[in-house]
């Protein structure tokens, strides 16, 4: 589990793991930001970004740190939100999950 904390806070996290069977294969479970800074925007080295885009692409590089070849992620089929960015870092919807999940993945 990934923390982001900003003025002695807990602003979002994220919860991944690698697979037991498979170590280059991750599951990211959650990205979760907080309801008053969801949408915001925070300066990074290459300039502002979205808060969501840092925390993700932080969690992706963490996995990826730690041997991960790809990182997989199911997401509910009307969850738009999530689903644009998830697209926007990379990820393609690989299969249907089940009737209300449909599963992503990213290679790295």
């Amino acid at each position: 589990m990934l923390v982001f904390e900003g003025q002695d806070e807990v602003i979002a996290v994220a919860v991944l793991e690698a697979d037991v069977d498979t170590p280059s294969m991750w599951d990211l479970h959650v990205v979760a930001i907080a309801n008053e800074h969801q949408g915001r925007r925070t300066m990074t080295e290459v300039g502002e970004l979205p808060l969501v885009e840092v925390v993700l692409d932080t969690a992706m590089k963490y996995a990826m740190d730690h041997g991960a070849k790809a990182i997989r992620t199911i997401v509910a089929t009307g969850n738009t939100r999530s689903i644009r960015m998830l697209l926007l870092q990379g990820f393609k919807r690989t299969d249907r999950y089940d009737k209300d999940y449909d599963e992503y993945l990213a290679s790295m």
